[in-house]
């Protein structure tokens, strides 16, 4: 894991709403603070930035192609909820979409879009009706936030909500793409370098915003959360971007 950090996001400087942290993640206060201020520039989807919607629209259209014919869709952490809005247009009644994040005020616009029994606020495990099962359940640009531990609590914890070859799908916009020795530790040096200056007063790091992680770490933790049959890729085969694993789970 490589840790990274973020001063704004959709033109919105965190530094307006709150007091950032080099050291503490994010949390559930933060991103009410954040969805709020985005609420108040932005009155719908459309007026996001033109490149980000496209590049979530790409996702929604993976998404759709390996959902395939299954029909039980849960998505994981869907924040803004834009990648969902998009498959429930491409997909019409053909899926039973649900929905979950820990944020409700984030689900604004999404809330008009899906029926209010298929969306659920909270941790998964507390939020989730205790017999759901589902046949996909994803979760895009959400394993950031979360360190190896809670990410592989969270995925065995999914496991046990899939239908019999149900298939987990993570797809991260946080790949660590560094290859071989050298750059990772130049990495670690430029990023010691900035701690040391920040500490000093002479630059500021932004908020801890999560971690990023390399294709091998990515297979470890599916492993350990106990998934078989693993494959994975790049949305775009020509781009390195958008990394996807998925797993199954025997029975």
């Amino acid at each position: 894991m490589r840790n990274m950090y973020q001063k704004e996001w959709q033109g919105i400087r965190f530094s307006d709403f709150t007091l950032m942290s080099s050291m503490q993640l994010a949390g559930a206060s933060f991103y009410d603070d954040f969805y709020r201020a985005l609420f108040t520039r932005y009155k719908d989807f459309e007026e996001l930035d033109q490149d980000w919607r496209t590049s979530k629209r790409r996702v929604a259209n993976f998404i759709v192609d390996r959902i395939g014919d299954k029909q039980r869709v849960l998505s994981i952490g869907c924040g803004l909820g834009y990648i969902e809005q998009s498959v429930q247009q491409m997909t019409g009644d053909r899926i039973e979409l649900s929905v979950q994040d820990v944020a409700p005020t984030a689900l604004k616009w999404l809330s008009a879009k899906i029926s209010v029994e298929r969306i659920h606020i909270g941790l998964p495990l507390d939020c989730l009706p205790e017999d759901a099962r589902y046949d996909v359940i994803y979760m895009s640009a959400v394993d950031y936030a979360l360190d190896d531990n809670a990410l592989i609590r969270l995925l065995t914890d999914l496991g046990y909500r899939l239908n019999r070859e149900g298939e987990i799908l993570m797809i991260s916009a946080s790949f660590d793409d560094t290859a071989g020795m050298v750059q990772p530790l130049l990495n670690r040096l430029i990023n010691f370098a900035k701690y040391l200056l920040e500490q000093l007063g002479l630059y500021d790091r932004g908020q801890l915003w999560g971690w990023m992680r390399s294709r091998e770490e990515y297979r470890e933790l599916m492993q350990q959360a106990g998934f078989k049959e693993i494959e994975d890729g790049f949305v775009q085969a020509d781009s390195r971007k958008d990394y996807w694993i998925s797993g199954r789970v025997s029975r």
